[in-house]
C-alpha cells in the first residue's frame, strides 16, 4: 500500500517480516502526515503450524493529538512517538494504491515493487481505533469494531489495474489454520498408483474426518473438475482408506489407524474381498462413499499437513525462475506449482508451461513424452530440470518417489523403475581437464604416489636361464584435486571408475638388472577410497547425487598379474643358498627438476685424479731430477691433494645424505623445517674448494711475478 504526496513529511513503515521493524520518519516543510506501507509477504518465514502461502495480519493505528503510531504484526504490537510539530495534519489531494510502491503521483510503477500475493481485506478508518480492537481485527474480529470504515476492498472508488483477480473466500478459510489441505490430481489411477501419487509429493491420499471437512472438499472440487474420473461405478475419487472384510471395519493407509466417522452409503458401508478399498462422490449421493475395488481407476485426492514444497534441479547460478516451489491452487483443470517469488508452472494447451509473473516473454515448454505427463522428475524444457519433492538428502525416482542418497548407485535397485542405479559415472571432469598431464598436490607440493607391491606367490624359479616370474598385486594411491566424484560408497570396491582413459593415472616403468621386466596384468581396476564427508550440494547437479572432493579422497589403482624377472644368482653355496634378486620402479615421463648427482661428481672427481697424476709422472721425467722440491712439483701436488680431499668429502656427504634419507620427517603445524646437514655440508665445501684453489693459484702466481 502506497500513499503519496510531494513535498511534505513522510512516515514510512517497512515491515521486513524476518523480525526485524524499521520506522523511518522524514520530516519536511509541509506539516502533513501520510502513512507509506511496504511489505512483502512471500519473503515471510511461515511458523511451522502454517504453510508457505499463510497470510500476514498488519493493523497501523495513528494518532496525530497524542503523537503516536501502533503497529500490530500478527498479534505483535509496537508503538512509535511521532516526531514534535506544529499542528500536524493529513492532507488531502494525494494517491492511494494498494499492491504496488509509487515513486511519484504520476505512477512510476516498478513490476519488482508490486504485491506478489493475495490481499485479502483492507480496512481504512478514520477514528484511531484502541489496541484491543487492533488485536481483534488481527484476530479475524472485525465484526466486534463498532466503528464504519471509510474504505475497504468493495469500495467504488477502488481500481483494478494490471493482471489482477478478485475472488471471494469464506473467512474460515482465511483465519483458520486446517491440518486437513486436500489437492486433487484429475487422472485415473488404480488405488495403489493413486496413493504412490500421493507420496512423491510427501502426502497421503486424503480422508476426511468429519461432515463438515467432507463437504468442503466435494464442493471445492465440484466447483473446478466437473465429469472428471468418473467410472462404471459413478465414483469420483479414492480415499486412503482400507478394509477388512474379516471384522468389517476401515483403517487409514498413513498410519493403519482406525477411523470412526465414515460417510458411507447403507450397503455399501462394509469392506468385502472384492471390495476393500473406499471410493467417494458417486452421482447419486455427491458426498457419500462407497466401497469399491482397488483396481478401478479414479482420480487421486493427496492430503498434505503443509504445502507441498518441492525444489526445482539443473537450473544455472543466474537463472531468472525460482528454485523453490510449491503446489498452490488449479489452472485450466490441473494443479498449479507456484514459485516462491515469481515463477509458475501451469498446464496450457496440452503441455506444462513454466513463466514469470515478472519478466515479461520468459518462459519454458515442457517436452511431453506421454499424456498425462507431470513436470515431476527429469523432463525437457530448454534445458533439462527436475521437479522434486524430495529433499536436499533425497534422491527422486523416475516415478516420484524419494529414497535416501546414499542408496543411490549402490548396485541395489531401491527405486520401482530402477533409475537409481543409472548414470552411475563417478567422475565429475570439468572443462579444461588434461589427462596427460598430472596433478599437483593438495598442499601445492610435489605429488604423492603411494606405491604398495604384494607378492602372493612365485610362479616359476628358472636356476637355468636366471628367470623367476612372480604373481604379484601392484597397488598406486593418489589424489587428484582436480576432479569432483559422485555418489561414492563406504565400500571402495563400490565406486570403480568405469573409463580409466578419462583421468591421469601414473604409468609403472619396471626394470631389474639387466633391463625391462617382463610385465602382464590381465586385471587393471580404478577406484575412489571414500575418505571425506560430501561437501555442499548443488542445484545444479540432476543426477541428485552427493558430491566429495577430489582433494580429500583417494584414487586406488590396483593392477594384479605376473613379473617376469633376470636375476644373477650367486651359486657358490648352491644348493644351501639364499638368492636376492632386484628391480627398480619409476613412473614414465615423471623426474624431479633438481637431482642428485652425487656418484656422477665422485667419478668425474677420480677421472680427473687420475689425468694429474699422469701428468706430474710425464713432467717428472722429461725435466732433470733435483734433490730440492721445484714450483712445479709443488704445483701438481697441491692439486693432487685437492682433488682427493675433494673426493673424500664428496664420499662422506653422500654417506651422510643417505643415512638422513631413512628418516623421515614430517612437516607439522608450527614446527620450522630443517636443513639436512648434507645439504649444508655441500653448500660449504661448495664455497671452500673454489676458494682454496683461488688462493692457491694467487700464491702461485705471486711467486712468479717475484722471481723477476
Amino acid at each position: 500500500m502506497t500513499a503519496f504526496q510531494s513535498n511534505q513529511e513522510t512516515a514510512r513503515l517497512f515491515g521486513h517480516f524476518r523480525q526485524r521493524i524499521l520506522h523511518w520518519l522524514r520530516r519536511y516543510r509541509r506539516q502533513s502526515l501520510p502513512i507509506h506501507l511496504l511489505f512483502w509477504p512471500r519473503e515471510r518465514k511461515c511458523p511451522r503450524r502454517h504453510h508457505s502461502t499463510c497470510g500476514t495480519h498488519v493493523r497501523v493505528a495513528l494518532d496525530l493529538g497524542l503523537g503516536k503510531l501502533w503497529l500490530n504484526l500478527d498479534g505483535v504490537l509496537s508503538e512509535v512517538a511521532l516526531p514534535s510539530g506544529d499542528s500536524l495534519s493529513i492532507a488531502g489531494g494525494g494517491r492511494l494504491v494498494f499492491g504496488q510502491e509509487l515513486d511519484g503521483l504520476d505512477g512510476g510503477f516498478d513490476i519488482s515493487q508490486a504485491l506478489d500475493g493475495e490481499l485479502v481485506d483492507l480496512r481504512v478508518y478514520d477514528v484511531t481505533l484502541t489496541v484491543e480492537e487492533m488485536r481483534s481485527f488481527v484476530e479475524c474480529g472485525a465484526g466486534e469494531i463498532r466503528h464504519r470504515p471509510i474504505l475497504t476492498l468493495e469500495s467504488e472508488v477502488l481500481e483494478v489495474r494490471g493482471p489482477t483477480s478478485l475472488s471471494r473466500r469464506p473467512e474460515e478459510e482465511v483465519c483458520h489454520s486446517k491440518s486437513y489441505r486436500p489437492v486433487f490430481f484429475p487422472e485415473s489411477r488404480s488405488k495403489d498408483e493413486a496413493s504412490l501419487w500421493c507420496r512423491a509429493f510427501k502426502g497421503s491420499l486424503g480422508v476426511p474426518a468429519s461432515a463438515e471437512e467432507n463437504a468442503s472438499v466435494r464442493e471445492a472440487i465440484s466447483n473446478t473438475f466437473k465429469e472428471q474420473c468418473a467410472n462404471c461405478y459413478g465414483c469420483r475419487y479414492w480415499l486412503g482408506l482400507k478394509g477388512d472384510p474379516v471384522s468389517g471395519t476401515w483403517a487409514r493407509d498413513s498410519d493403519g489407524e482406525p477411523v470412526s466417522w465414515v460417510s458411507t452409503v447403507l450397503g455399501y458401508q462394509k469392506p468385502q474381498e472384492n471390495a476393500q478399498c473406499m471410493a467417494a462422490s458417486p452421482p447419486n449421493f455427491p458426498q457419500a462413499w462407497v466401497h469399491a475395488p482397488c483396481s478401478l481407476h479414479l482420480c487421486a485426492l493427496c492430503n498434505f499437513t503443509s504445502t507441498p514444497k518441492l525444489r526445482l534441479l539443473g537450473l544455472c547460478e543466474t537463472s531468472l525462475f525460482d528454485s523453490q516451489l510449491h503446489l498452490h491452487g488449479y489452472t485450466n483443470g490441473r494443479p498449479r506449482f507456484d514459485g516462491l517469488k515469481h515463477t509458475a508452472i501451469e498446464w496450457s494447451n496440452g503441455t506444462w508451461v513454466m513463466t514469470s509473473r515478472i519478466v515479461q516473454g520468459l518462459n519454458a515448454s515442457m517436452l511431453m513424452t506421454r499424456r498425462g505427463d507431470y513436470p515431476l522428475g527429469v523432463h525437457r524444457w530448454r534445458v533439462a530440470l527436475l521437479l522434486t519433492a524430495c529433499s536436499e538428502d533425497e534422491y527422486t525416482c523416475g516415478d516420484g518417489a524419494c529414497i535416501s542418497k546414499h542408496h543411490r548407485c549402490n548396485s541395489v535397485a531401491d527405486c520401482s523403475d530402477n533409475k537409481d542405479e543409472f548414470s552411475c559415472s563417478i567422475l565429475s571432469i570439468s572443462e579444461g581437464y588434461r589427462r596427460e598431464r598430472p596433478p599437483a598436490a593438495p598442499s601445492g607440493g610435489p605429488l604423492d604416489v603411494a606405491l604398495l607391491i604384494g607378492i602372493s606367490s612365485i610362479k616359476k624359479f628358472d636356476l637355468v636361464d636366471f628367470k623367476i616370474i612372480l604373481n604379484a598385486r601392484v597397488t598406486l594411491k593418489w589424489r587428484d584435486a582436480r576432479v569432483t566424484y559422485l555418489s561414492l560408497q563406504e565400500d571402495y570396491h563400490m565406486n570403480r571408475v568405469k573409463d580409466q582413459r578419462l583421468i591421469w593415472k601414473p604409468v609403472l616403468y619396471i626394470r631389474d638388472e639387466t633391463g625391462i621386466v617382463k610385465v602382464e596384468f590381465p586385471r587393471s581396476a580404478l577406484y575412489v577410497n571414500r575418505s571425506s564427508e560430501p561437501i555442499v550440494s548443488d542445484d545444479q547437479i540432476l543426477t541428485e547425487s552427493y558430491a566429495f572432493s577430489g582433494a580429500s579422497n583417494v584414487l586406488v589403482h590396483e593392477q594384479e598379474g605376473s613379473l617376469t624377472i633376470m636375476c644373477h644368482y650367486y651359486l657358490q653355496s648352491y644348493p644351501f643358498d639364499t638368492q636376492k634378486c632386484f628391480f627398480y620402479v619409476s613412473v614414465v615421463d615423471l623426474s624431479t627438476k633438481f637431482g642428485l648427482l652425487a656418484k656422477d661428481r665422485i667419478m668425474v672427481s677420480l677421472t680427473s685424479l687420475l689425468v694429474l697424476v699422469t701428468f706430474f709422472s710425464q713432467t717428472t721425467q722429461s725435466i732433470p731430477k733435483t734433490s730440492y722440491v721445484k714450483l712445479i712439483d709443488a704445483w701438481y701436488l697441491s692439486l693432487i691433494v685437492e682433488d682427493f680431499l675433494v673426493i673424500v668429502v664428496l664420499v662422506y656427504i653422500e654417506r651422510t645424505r643417505l643415512l638422513e634419507k631413512k628418516v623421515h620427517l614430517r612437516e607439522k603445524c608450527g614446527q620450522l623445517l630443517l636443513v639436512p646437514k648434507s645439504v649444508k655440508m655441500n653448500k660449504f665445501f661448495l664455497f671452500f674448494f673454489p676458494t682454496s684453489l683461488v688462493v692457491l693459484l694467487a700464491s702461485f702466481v705471486s711467486m712468479f711475478i717475484s722471481s723477476f
